[in-house]
């Protein structure tokens, strides 16, 4: 089934095509407002928060745009509008590396791998953290995180490779540059 025919069944209100588009989406939806919010109870609480927006502005999604840019520009600004609520700059969850799992949902990254990962993210600027995730673990492409992210795609570019230089750096790699 395609994006445009989901969204249209959701739009109706159709259950079992939300159910079906959450599954298809919550995974990276997780990481990445995990990737700025540092905390997995915060994180959770605002997929949550996502996912209800979703199922309320599916009337007004434009056929034609991709369903998951659509999701995760969702998702970054009821992120934001939490930290302008809370007045939170980036909390940590001292439990952030406890069971962790976020990140490694495809089963490609061993947990220590992830732990040390989940370790050098907290590291990163935000916007650094959320191009990496957005990047290596979900696999969007420069153009569509611009989108998501309302940035230039030459700065996606550029902290990109930011990220990644700090990332080798924190998981105790070499830095080539």
């Amino acid at each position: 089934m395609d994006e445009d025919h989901i969204m249209a069944l959701i739009a109706e209100g159709n259950i079992n095509a939300f159910e079906q588009l959450y599954k298809d989406t919550y995974k990276k939806v997780f990481v990445f407002i995990l990737s700025m919010t540092k905390c997995r109870h915060t994180a959770e609480d605002l997929m949550h928060d996502t996912y209800i927006r979703v199922f309320e502005k599916a009337k007004i999604y434009q056929r034609g745009t991709s369903v998951n840019t659509w999701i995760m520009t969702i998702a970054r600004n009821i992120t934001y509008d939490y930290f302008r609520r809370t007045k939170n700059l980036i909390p940590i969850d001292e439990g952030f590396t406890e069971n962790s799992t976020a990140l490694s949902y495809d089963g490609s990254i061993s947990i220590a791998e992830n732990i040390d990962l989940e370790n050098a993210l907290k590291n990163l600027s935000m916007l650094n953290a959320q191009i990496a995730v957005l990047y290596s673990v979900c696999g969007y492409k420069h153009r569509e995180i611009a989108t998501i992210l309302s940035i230039p795609e030459g700065t996606i570019r550029r902290r990109y490779k930011e990220a990644l230089s700090q990332l080798a750096i924190e998981m105790g790699g070499v830095n080539n540059e």
